[in-house]
């Protein structure tokens, strides 16, 4: 969903100015704002972290069964890219690393299912 509306950033910029037709202006003023520059940077960033778990949930579930070292492999490359998360320049970034960090460390390291 953000690749679709990141490809009509522009678009969102006109509509909000248009002199014709203000509906559009009137509902994102009733909410908060168009997205910044910033905004649009982050959303970039986090949608190349979000294409990376697509891809490797893809790996993971896509087959009838998952072999050690291909579930190895998915599990080191989830660690790396958290890391990479949470020394990243933008403080939502990190913040939302941490989470994922503690989601995956309470499924996969804390539920005991003996």
């Amino acid at each position: 969903m953000l690749d679709s509306a990141e490809r009509f950033e522009q678009v969102f910029t006109i509509m909000y100015a248009s002199p014709t037709d203000s509906s559009f202006r009137e509902y994102v003023d009733s909410k908060k704002s168009l997205p910044t520059e910033d905004d649009w940077s982050s959303i970039r960033r986090l949608m190349k972290y979000l294409k990376f778990f697509y891809e490797l949930t893809l790996r993971v579930s896509g087959t009838s069964y998952v072999t050690a070292h291909t579930f190895y492999k998915a599990i080191v490359d989830i660690h790396e890219v958290i890391a990479k998360l949470k020394k990243d320049a933008d403080r939502h970034i990190q913040r939302m690393a941490l989470r994922i960090e503690e989601k995956v460390r309470k499924y996969w390291f804390e539920n005991d299912v003996a």
